[in-house]
């Protein structure tokens, strides 16, 4: 009998096929928007906060890092024993494959940081990412081991310390392939910044994005902001952040494998991209009207 020609392709090769495709309508979608159509693109999304759905938080302002920064009732993170609300500024943000994906969380302070990392172990956490700003572009990992009463669990944590203090870092992939080794985790990943909704903001949107590529979901990047945003009022807080996520986004999928989308005739509009988020970033320093937080000391002066 003949053998055929035809070879059977694996369903791993088939997904990767589809995926590759998938990416190739966001890189088409966000090269077709630019820069430009991307500031009007989140300006349509403005953070919201409703100090009505978020009660527990408003009981317990010693405890907020930021008066303008509320944590939601129907979500938070309850951590048994901290105190009587059993209340930490934390909320669970959930992708594709995981609806407890992360839990995007303040900063600990002196009066949270016992409570922050009671949480960690009755949370059973795995992985934790920080993200501050530093002079070195890079991303310490380290494994720590966490003792609780009667038990103790190791921790994975990454220290994201290439972001500036305002607006946005060169579009690394380094990004996307420390999470695109976490699809197999259930349990939580924790991940903060000062607020919990800045700097962490578009490692959370970038990760939403990738499953839902993955899984072969048609979306827009703005529908996802605004459900996410229903989780922990307020992530991603400035547009150069939402850039970010296109630029890094952009650059890994036209670059990395297993996508390569090849760029075709659209090669001067991805380099025209890259450029303009570039200037824009370049430029923040000098942009006085960038967000910022109101810090809980100041809730008698401040209106």
């Amino acid at each position: 009998m003949p053998r055929s020609i035809c070879k059977k392709r694996s369903w791993k090769r088939v997904r990767e096929e589809w995926s590759r495709q998938d990416a190739g309508v966001f890189i088409r979608r966000t090269l077709d928007k630019g820069i430009e159509g991307l500031r009007e693109e989140f300006n349509r999304n403005p953070r919201i906060y409703d100090t009505a759905k978020c009660t527990v938080s408003c009981r317990n302002p010693e405890l907020n890092r930021y008066k303008d920064i509320c944590c939601h009732d129907h979500n938070r993170v309850h951590v048994v024993g901290a105190n009587p609300d059993e209340y930490i500024h934390a909320n669970y943000v959930g992708t594709e494959y995981n609806p407890k994906r992360f839990i995007c969380t303040q900063g600990p302070m002196e009066t949270t940081c016992a409570d922050f990392w009671m949480m960690v172990i009755q949370q059973n956490v795995e992985i934790k990412y920080t993200s501050t700003s530093s002079p070195d572009a890079v991303v310490d990992i380290r494994t720590l081991k966490v003792n609780g009463l009667n038990s103790e669990i190791v921790v994975k944590h990454y220290h994201w310390r290439f972001w500036p203090d305002r607006g946005a870092p060169p579009p690394f992939p380094l990004v996307i392939r420390m999470l695109e080794k976490q699809y197999s985790k259930q349990n939580p990943i924790v991940v903060h910044c000062s607020a919990g909704v800045g700097r962490i903001g578009p490692l959370v949107l970038m990760q939403g994005i990738l499953e839902l590529i993955k899984r072969g979901k048609d979306f827009k990047v703005e529908d996802l902001l605004k459900e996410m945003r229903q989780s922990r009022a307020g992530l991603v807080q400035t547009v150069h952040q939402y850039y970010y996520v296109h630029a890094v986004l952009l650059e890994y999928f036209a670059k990395q494998k297993p996508y390569q989308c090849p760029l075709g005739n659209r090669q001067a509009d991805f380099d025209k991209f890259m450029a303009d988020y570039t200037k824009a970033v370049a430029q923040v320093d000098n942009n006085k009207s960038t967000m910022s937080y109101l810090p809980s000391s100041d809730l008698k002066t401040a209106t």
